[in-house]
């Protein structure tokens, strides 16, 4: 029984603890701390303040403090009988008054004062944490097994396995209005994934066959209001590491309107020059002398290059999106067509500059062409509604009064406002307004009929307002 009702209350908090803790936070002391008091709670609230916090802790128990000349907190207990002392009789009273001049100084004393509050770190600095225009990103994937093999002279396969590391690499750029302008991301990859050909020509020729192989994506966004760059970071690779250690204390600017709209978004993808050789479907990596082709690893070779652009009009409700693309030669139908048929001939006396060559047909871009999509909204030409001011300031002309102030209150029979221009008096797209009514629609339990009528803006020429009934 014991155990189950400690294990549900909580153990006592002693007032003169809380009243040292307050102490220890303004640095203060006192020789001793007459407080009795316990109270049973989980957690004690200073959150009011210290001195605040101190001033309940003394009065709920009838004392009060001072700092003497030693910065010594003495304490008074306001309990206890005053001691004897000198006393002034009424007949010892000659007057009343004040001494010098002015009032009578009040009943009460107040002190004013301000006190440090226990508040997390994120409410006590705010926004005054330094800020990067600048953020990576580093994965260390879980192991994976990898293995290849061939088959010897003797017609026995072997057999090799291995362990390989993945690793990702992501650079992310910002400018002052915290957009994101530029990115580049890096993976490594088994050589005997991208090339298990090469890989198993390495094994046989007992060379590392497990190599990290790079790929690597570069973006880079424009938007149609520019910023100046913020603490530009150059994202290279090999200044990756550099860039960790500095701190950039931005400079916010006010973001305008309309900032985050987009002009164009470009990628370019990059791989290394083992993994270009593995899509040209090469046989054998060995020359006629028993040596093996070697190849970069690194991502130097543009494998495509994606550029969208967007148009937008908020006035017609449109939108387009343009999408360009190029791409390397040995992605093309012709060109790999092309390039397996020349990889059937290699000079294997001389394997390595015959591969050479026939790299240098494959890393060749090629545009592919342009795709275009457009995009009409429902919702086209918002208009706002004008300023108090702007609304104020309109004032009606002399033509439009009238004498009568009942006819003007509610209302002039004035002439009918002007019809919308050309452009607006029909809420139908051109292709179906030069058509007219050819809305034609069936349904098995209720045909509906087209019926002609005069368009609802009025002035419109064509009969383009339909309507239907129910058969």
């Amino acid at each position: 029984m014991p155990c189950r009702v400690f294990l549900q209350a909580t153990l006592p908090i002693s007032a003169e603890y809380v009243f040292q803790q307050c102490l220890a936070a303004l640095d203060l002391n006192s020789d001793s701390i007459p407080l009795t008091n316990k109270f049973s709670v989980e957690k004690f609230d200073l959150t009011p303040g210290y001195v605040q916090v101190m001033s309940d802790l003394l009065q709920s128990e009838g004392y009060a403090s001072y700092l003497d000349s030693q910065e010594t907190l003495q304490f008074l207990n306001l309990t206890e009988a005053a001691s004897a002392g000198p006393v002034i009789t009424p007949a010892d009273v000659v007057d009343l008054g004040p001494i010098g001049s002015g009032d009578l100084p009040g009943e009460s004393v107040v002190v004013r004062w301000s006190n440090l509050r226990l508040l997390p770190p994120d409410q006590l600095y705010g926004d005054a944490y330094l800020e990067r225009s600048w953020e990576i990103e580093e994965v260390f994937g879980a192991p994976t097994d990898v293995s290849v093999s061939y088959t010897d002279n003797n017609g026995t396969t072997q057999i090799d396995n291995d362990v390989f590391y993945p690793y990702s690499f992501t650079a992310t750029r910002y400018d002052v209005w915290d957009r994101k302008i530029e990115s580049i991301s890096l993976n490594l990859v088994s050589s005997a994934e991208i090339n298990n050909r090469w890989a198993s020509d390495a094994f046989r020729k007992a060379r590392p066959w497990n190599v990290p192989t790079a790929r690597l994506v570069h973006e880079v966004i424009e938007y149609v209001k520019g910023a100046a760059a913020a603490n530009n970071v150059n994202l290279q690779l090999s200044s990756a590491a550099e860039a960790h250690s500095g701190l950039a204390n931005l400079c916010k600017e006010e973001v305008p309107d309309g900032a985050d709209v987009v002009k164009s978004q470009t990628t370019y993808n990059y791989f290394s020059e083992l993994e270009l050789a593995g899509s040209l479907n090469i046989d054998s990596y060995i020359s006629d002398a028993g040596s093996l082709v070697s190849f970069d690893t690194i991502a130097a070779e543009l494998d495509s290059t994606v550029i969208v652009e967007y148009e937008t009009d908020s006035s017609s409700g449109t939108s387009k999106t343009i999408t360009k693309r190029s791409v390397s030669r040995s992605q093309t139908v012709s060109g790999q067509q092309d390039l397996a048929t020349r990889a059937q001939e290699l000079d294997t006396a001389n394997l390595s500059n015959s591969i050479s060559s026939l790299l240098g047909l494959a890393r060749r871009q090629v545009y592919v062409g342009a795709e275009t999509s457009l995009h009409t909204q429902r919702e086209y030409g918002l208009q706002k509604r004008p300023s108090e001011a702007d609304r104020g300031t309109t004032q009606p002309t002399a033509s439009r009064r009238s004498a009568n102030p009942r006819q003007r209150s509610l209302g002039s029979p004035a002439a009918p406002p002007a019809p919308p221009s050309l452009s607006s008096r029909c809420p139908m797209p051109p292709m179906m307004r030069s058509a007219g009514i050819r809305a034609l629609a069936r349904s098995a339990a209720h045909p509906v009929m087209p019926i002609k009528r005069r368009c609802a803006t009025g002035g419109c020429r064509t009969h383009c307002f339909w309507a239907t009934a129910m058969g």
